[in-house]
């Protein structure tokens, strides 16, 4: 589980970094995954949640 998630990580990098610019729905992905990884290393696991003001376009 923790290699998978972890090479999707790498692979949404790399993916975008061939792109100067990314949506912001795709940079919350990434956040969303290495937050995902660093609360399955943790041993005090926490909860997260992303929230987006209203009225921004973010695709």
């Amino acid at each position: 589980m923790h290699l998978v998630k972890f090479l999707k990580l790498i692979r949404e990098v790399l993916d975008n970094s061939r792109s100067e610019f990314i949506s912001i729905d795709q940079e919350i992905n990434i956040f969303d995954n290495y937050l995902s990884i660093q609360n399955l290393k943790c041993d005090h696991p926490f909860t997260f949640k992303i929230k987006v003001k209203d009225g921004i376009i973010t695709d």
